[in-house]
């Protein structure tokens, strides 16, 4: 089992926020769409976490583990909800770790902040990069590419951190950078959104949008950007020509969610919007009864979300109408966790709750 070198990794470097951003080799965040249970949905069990999340929940394997305030690491056993263990850690970091092949990558805040990979079998340091990142990670086969805060984005082979390349953005970056078709897309707090090559970092384009970028999302031609000014823009992969831009009028999530024909955006303004891939048309918003911060997530045919106002909505992509939803103990302000058969939320009040068929 792999809980008891994952606490003593997380334990020993201060890992916080979520706990895993995906596998190398998968898609982008903030925008997935995974293999999920359809409402209506059971409550399978709930726990106490302590403390308040920090992030989502994650699901690997047999295992389902949350960060928290406390600060800590939390282990349940995903089916039975059984307590498998809870790790206290000293140390914050300003991001989410990330799963690499065979390594856990941690973003360490603090005097030296870095992102330090660990062997997950050896439970061994592997490498070290310098430098503070507050976005997650994102990755394709070998390689691993941070948006620094400071306004780098580079790229790391994972297995033992090597510097690939690295391209100067202006501005500070807190969004995660997306990834196209051998293009790796960032954009900063200024609202420039820049396309760089995958293989070598040059830039291939870049476009002012206005307002910091909260979230990209790639699928097929175009990419997808929100922006703190409450905009949601479509880009050509190609050429970075704006394809359609529609003013939501709140700030976004800091994720977006992929289901059916439109791309899911929470806001602030206690909604939850279908905007249309191909036209950026408002498809359908949804009023929940708070403000909707943690990104949503997404099935074929369904989008998840939690609210300030203490409920879990299941909400259909096609139209927008709720099809299920279900009453917590406290605000729901941090991400959805979505697994394999597997719906999970954790509140404000510190507790998580696990829901299936």
């Amino acid at each position: 089992m792999r809980w008891g070198w994952l606490v003593v990794l997380l334990g020993a470097a201060g890992c916080a926020e979520q706990l895993l951003y995906l596998p190398v080799g998968s898609a982008d965040h903030g925008a997935l769409r995974e293999a999920g249970p359809e409402p209506p949905l059971q409550l399978h069990w709930q726990q106490q976490l302590g403390a308040a999340p920090l992030g989502g929940p994650l699901v690997e394997g047999q295992l389902l583990l949350q960060m928290t305030t406390g600060p800590a690491l939390c282990a349940f056993d995903r089916y039975s909800g059984q307590r498998l263990g809870r790790q206290g850690y000293a140390a914050q970091s300003c991001g989410p770790p990330a799963l690499a092949g065979a390594l856990l990558v941690l973003a360490e805040a603090g005097p030296k902040p870095a992102l330090r990979g660990f062997d997950r079998e050896e439970r061994q340091g592997r490498w070290s990069y310098p430098g503070l990142v507050c976005a997650p990670l994102a990755g394709r086969g070998d390689t691993l590419v941070a948006a620094l805060s400071a306004g780098e984005v580079v790229a790391l082979r994972a297995g033992d951190g090597a510097k690939l390349w690295q391209a100067e953005i202006e501005g500070r970056l807190w969004a995660a950078p997306a990834l196209g078709s051998g293009t790796v897309y960032a954009g900063n707090d200024r609202g420039r959104v820049a396309a760089l090559a995958l293989d070598r970092g040059q830039e291939r384009w870049q476009r002012e949008l206005g307002g910091g970028v909260r979230a990209l999302a790639a699928r097929e031609d175009r990419v997808f950007v929100a922006t703190a000014a409450g905009t949601i823009a479509a880009l050509d992969t190609a050429s970075g020509e704006v394809v359609w831009q529609i003013r939501l009028g709140a700030s976004p999530t800091a994720g977006m969610a992929f289901s059916g024909r439109v791309l899911a955006v929470g806001s602030v303004d206690h909604h939850v919007y279908g905007v249309d891939l191909d036209t950026g048309q408002v498809a359908w918003q949804f009023r929940t009864g708070g403000v909707v911060r943690g990104a949503p997530a997404a099935t074929a045919r369904t989008v998840y979300c939690g609210s300030s106002d203490g409920y879990l909505y299941a909400l259909e992509s096609a139209s927008g109408r709720l099809a299920w939803k279900y009453q917590l103990d406290g605000p729901a302000l941090q991400p959805v966790g979505l697994g394999r058969g597997l719906v999970a939320i954790a509140t404000e009040e510190g507790t998580i709750y696990a829901f299936g068929k």
